[in-house]
């Protein structure tokens, strides 16, 4: 009975558990389409870093390939000057000839780069090459293709895609942890109070005081 109470009482505190979880990955993560700034509370942008709980190696691998996607498509050198938003993949579009074959290859480095770091699942993958499709489509047409390529920001695209992943997966293995964590917490206070009850009921076991049958021979040898 004690054991069909404990598991009836782990099993709803598993679901309390789960119900947190969800409201705490509800609240670390949402997805984005800019990779590059999030919005600050008080006004303003500030740069857009993996959330809590990441790995000082995903935060670093996470900075190479946001500053690789913005030399693509956002700036020639990497920094906010007077080349600001006018990033390298669209200007190698307007190479004849080898110009698209180029900027294809220009963002497929981002790719490489992001599997090296993260190792990327295989559907995120053929997504971001589809998008690289799509902008060797964009580039091909006469005159405008660089345009059309540069407003699509296909490095932008991906690397969005890239930091939904991998932060979706940062909390999800934190919410992990912390369901494990709680559970064990439930767990070890489930079993001290059963260890405390038992332990009661022991010692009140063997503090009875002496029957009548028992305590009459020691009387009748007190009055010898």
């Amino acid at each position: 009975m004690a054991g069909l109470a404990t598991s009836a009482a782990l099993s709803l505190g598993q679901g309390y558990v789960q119900d947190l979880s969800k409201d705490y990955s509800a609240k670390h993560f949402q997805p984005t389409k800019d990779p590059y700034y999030t919005e600050r509370p008080g006004g303003g942008t500030k740069r857009r870093r993996l959330p809590e709980g990441c790995s000082k190696q995903e935060s670093k691998a996470w900075k190479s390939v946001q500053n690789k996607a913005y030399l693509h498509d956002k700036s020639l050198c990497g920094c906010c000057c007077w080349c600001d938003n006018i990033g390298w993949a669209p200007l190698l579009a307007l190479i004849p000839g080898i110009g698209p074959l180029l900027m294809f290859w220009v963002h497929s480095e981002l790719i490489k780069l992001a599997n090296k770091k993260f190792q990327l699942p295989e559907d995120l993958m053929a997504k971001m090459y589809g998008n690289i499709a799509v902008d060797l489509a964009l580039s091909l047409v006469p005159l405008l293709g660089s345009l059309f390529s540069w407003l699509h920001a296909c490095s932008t695209r991906n690397a969005a895609m890239i930091y939904n992943y991998v932060s979706k997966r940062v909390v999800d293995r934190n919410t992990r942890l912390e369901r494990e964590r709680r559970v064990q917490e439930q767990m070890s206070g489930q079993y001290s109070n059963y260890y405390v009850a038992s332990q009661t009921q022991l010692g009140s076991t063997w503090q009875q005081p002496p029957t009548a049958s028992m305590s009459q021979p020691y009387r009748q040898a007190r009055h010898v």
